[in-house]
């Protein structure tokens, strides 16, 4: 499995709990609602980093200002 990092600052006191994959991908499968919940944000925050991207794309292709 490929490691990845982030770093993170809170802007208030908070809680965190820390979950292996296996157990991510057991909360997702017993809670389908959770999951669809990250779906639909995961999808938001997809569509809002490459809009301007396919908007550019589309620019270019019609040879548009």
């Amino acid at each position: 499995a490929e490691r990845r990092s982030a770093d993170v600052v809170a802007i208030h006191a908070s809680r965190l709990i820390r979950f292996s994959s296996e157990a991510f991908r057991g909360l997702l499968e017993a809670h389908p609602p959770i999951m669809w919940s990250l779906v639909r944000l995961l999808l938001k925050r997809l569509k809002q980093a490459t809009s301007g991207h396919i908007q550019t794309l589309y620019d270019m292709a019609t040879g548009a200002p």
